[in-house]
């Protein structure tokens, strides 16, 4: 079994300290877990280039922002 768990708060609140809480439960099980932090993430927004969308049906799906997200 594999677990992704991520939390999208800008702080270190209750739901971030809830998640590592899971996390520690599942890993303790033997379950393959992965806990992702955004706030720790340097993402940034889609600025609507569509270099995502080049060569159709074809395409790389390769994003033009150099991210954290890549």
């Amino acid at each position: 079994m594999k677990l992704l768990s991520i939390c999208g708060s800008p702080r270190n609140g209750n739901s971030e300290w809830m998640l590592k809480h899971l996390h520690k439960l599942a890993v303790a099980d033997g379950v393959n877990a992965e806990l992702l932090l955004l706030r720790k993430l340097d993402v940034k927004m889609c600025n609507g280039c569509l270099a995502c969308e080049a060569g159709g049906k074809n395409r790389k799906g390769l994003c033009a922002i150099k991210d954290d997200g890549r």
